[in-house]
C-alpha cells in the first residue's frame, strides 16, 4: 500500500515538472474541516454546496453501508473567519433491530489566512446524530483542527492537518488524526479543469477505550466543469486496521457531484 501511495504522490510531482504546467464503524469518522474557499476580494459572503455521492466514505472507513450518499451544507464568512453548517445521510447498521443512526448534522467554525504561498487554518467542530439509537448521545463529539498549505510549485500545493478530538465518537476517548495532501492542477481542457491530488493519514485513537490505530489513503481525479459545479473520482483504502474489515473499509471507487455557490 505504501509503495502504491509514493507512487502516485511521485506521479503528481513529475505531472508538476511537465509541461502540462458495525459498533466498530462508529469509531472511525474522520472529519475533514468545511473550510471555504474564501474570495479574497470580498470581505464577507455565503457559501454553500450540495454534493451527491456514490459512498459516504472518509478515512478509508465508510459510514452509508457502502450505498450513495446526499449532503448539504451553508455557511457565512468574514474576515477570514467563518461559520457553517452541513447535514447529510449516514448509514452505521443496526442494533438490537434499531438503526444506530441514519443522518449526521455538524456544526463548525474557524479561521483561514493566506499569507503569499501558504494558507494556514484552524477550526472546531461539532459532530450531532439527531436520530441516533443512542440515549446518552455517545455517538456526537467535538474536534478541533490546524492544517496548513503551500504552493509548492506552479500550480502544485502540499499541506498538512491535524486533527484532535478529547473524547471521540462512541465515548472511544482521545484520538488524533495526522494528514498529508498533494493536489496539482493541469491545464484546461475545453474549459474543464482536472486536479489530481492524494492524500495520507494516520489515526492515533486510545485503545483502552476501544479505539485503534491505523492508516488510511485516497488518490482521485476532481474535474472542474463550472465554476460551481465539480466531479470527483476517487480511490479509498485503508491499511493495518486490527479487525476484519469486510465492507466496512475495503478498497473501494467512489464518485461524487458537487454543486456550490
Amino acid at each position: 500500500m505504501i509503495r502504491i501511495l509514493i507512487g502516485l504522490f511521485a506521479l503528481l510531482v513529475v505531472v508538476s515538472t511537465t509541461d502540462i504546467a458495525q459498533a466498530q464503524n462508529l469509531n472511525r469518522q474522520v472529519k475533514h474541516n468545511n473550510v471555504p474557499d474564501v474570495d479574497e476580494s470580498k470581505e464577507r459572503g455565503l457559501f454553500g454546496a450540495v454534493t451527491i455521492m456514490s459512498d459516504y466514505r472518509s478515512g478509508g472507513f465508510t459510514s452509508s453501508d457502502e450505498d450513495p450518499a446526499i449532503q448539504g451544507e451553508i455557511g457565512y464568512y468574514v474576515r477570514g473567519f467563518y461559520a457553517g453548517v452541513s447535514a447529510g445521510n449516514v448509514d452505521f447498521g443496526k442494533i438490537n433491530g434499531n438503526e444506530i443512526a441514519d443522518w449526521e448534522v455538524n456544526l463548525y467554525a474557524g479561521y483561514i489566512r493566506h499569507m503569499g504561498r501558504w494558507e494556514w487554518d484552524i477550526g472546531i467542530s461539532y459532530s450531532h446524530f439527531p436520530d441516533a439509537y443512542d440515549r446518552d448521545a455517545e455517538l456526537d463529539y467535538w474536534e478541533g483542527s490546524v492544517g496548513l498549505m503551500a504552493t509548492v510549485h506552479e500550480n502544485m500545493r502540499a499541506g498538512v492537518r491535524i486533527y484532535y478530538s478529547p473524547d471521540y465518537s462512541g465515548e472511544s476517548g482521545d484520538n488524533w488524526v495526522f494528514e498529508g495532501t498533494v493536489e496539482r492542477e493541469l491545464r484546461q481542457i475545453r474549459g474543464i479543469t482536472p486536479v489530481l491530488s492524494a492524500s495520507i493519514g494516520y489515526q492515533d485513537g486510545d485503545e483502552d477505550k476501544g479505539n485503534f490505530d491505523y492508516w488510511f489513503w485516497d488518490a482521485g481525479l476532481e474535474l472542474q466543469v463550472h465554476e460551481h459545479v465539480s466531479i470527483d473520482l476517487r480511490y479509498h483504502d485503508a491499511d493495518d486496521v486490527p479487525f476484519s474489515c469486510d465492507s466496512l473499509c475495503d478498497a473501494a471507487f467512489v464518485g461524487s457531484l458537487t454543486v456550490s455557490f
